[in-house]
């Protein structure tokens, strides 16, 4: 099933997805979990079990094993908001 938008996310699911679309908006590839643990202030055994619920939600998806490899299905403009 697909969600639409933003309003199927916690607090903590929605700065992430954010944070992701930003971040390949302005680099044009995928942070790494470095990068978003460092981004959003969370541990970097914690991003993946957010990553994991955006995947079942439909919003993300993941290539196990490969680095950088968040992908979005569907892209939010009003989500994006410029990484520093």
């Amino acid at each position: 099933m697909m969600y639409s938008g933003e309003e199927i996310l916690d607090d903590k699911e929605k700065l992430i997805y954010r944070y992701i679309c930003a971040y390949i908006f302005d680099k044009h590839f995928s942070p790494s979990i470095t990068d978003i643990s460092e981004a959003v202030g969370l541990s970097i055994a914690t991003v993946p079990v957010y990553l994991h619920k955006l995947v079942a939600k439909g919003l993300i998806t993941v290539e196990q094993s490969v680095s950088r490899s968040i992908a979005l299905n569907r892209y939010e403009y009003n989500f994006v908001e410029k990484v520093s």
